[in-house]
């Protein structure tokens, strides 16, 4: 008989499996994964017996968590404090990496001018992060497609949602 067995917890690491109460039942093969085991029981006897099957396992956890904080007392003081938390990502494993992109976030959005809203007639030719020229009174600027929303009710409507180049 093979039996699947799942942890309380997981993932589990030196994992080890036992039979208790077992006279003519042994184990004969089993399969150790960090959710469970696979383990396959073998009667010798000509009589079926009740046996209990204990599996014993370290369950892995985070520990020592640490946190990189980008702030900028500048930007608070003229726009207030935004806070902004990153998900988490098995990807980020350094605090240097971690610090980087805390920085990298807090250079794009520290500055609130560089962001433009613009209600025009719309392209719906217009993509994700395609490059635009707003003109002004004073000057040009260019700006990244970060958002458009576009309505048609016998005129076409768009509002753009840019980040400064």
């Amino acid at each position: 008989m093979t039996l699947t067995i799942y942890y309380n917890q997981t993932p589990c690491i030196n994992a080890s499996a036992s039979l208790q109460g077992a006279t003519n039942t042994v184990i004969t093969a089993v399969t150790y994964y960090a959710w469970g085991a696979n383990i396959t029981l073998k009667n010798n006897g000509t009589s079926a017996e009740s046996v209990t099957i204990v599996v014993n396992a370290q369950p892995l956890k985070v520990m020592n968590k640490e946190k990189a904080i980008a702030q900028d007392t500048q930007s608070i003081t003229d726009n207030g404090l935004i806070r902004y938390t990153f998900p988490a990502n098995p990807l980020v494993q350094t605090l240097s990496m971690a610090q980087t992109i805390a920085n990298k976030l807090l250079q794009s959005f520290k500055d609130p001018r560089r962001d433009c809203e613009i209600e025009w007639r719309g392209n719906p030719a217009l993509l994700l992060g395609d490059r635009v020229s707003v003109i002004d009174n004073i000057e040009t600027n260019d700006y990244y497609v970060i958002r458009q929303e576009i309505e048609y009710d016998g005129a076409l409507r768009a509002r753009l949602a840019g980040r400064r180049a």
